[in-house]
């Protein structure tokens, strides 16, 4: 007697390509260039656990890229309301 197993294939591995690409040309470009690549990789790899850990570095690196850009930008911020006032005195 044979026994069938019900081969279905899993759920793709989420390779946050859009959120590379975000990374890259608005907060930091270094480590968007880094997350996608990895990104692009948790897409052409063929064994699923390879892909999971390019699919959370990626993801990693694009948290970490996003708070540096939002880091940068409340100091520019906060920069520019120093000299604005600097000035006005």
């Amino acid at each position: 007697m044979k026994v069938i197993h019900d081969v279905t294939p899993g759920h793709p591995v989420n390779d946050y390509l859009c959120y590379s690409v975000f990374t890259m040309i608005c907060c930091c470009l270094p480590l968007g260039v880094a997350a996608l690549i990895y990104s692009i990789s948790a897409n052409i790899v063929g064994d699923r656990i390879t892909a999971e850990r390019s699919s959370r570095t990626s993801r990693t690196l694009n948290h970490v890229a996003l708070g540096i850009g939002i880091g940068v930008f409340i100091l520019s911020i906060v920069y520019l309301v120093v000299m604005t006032s600097m000035l006005n005195k």
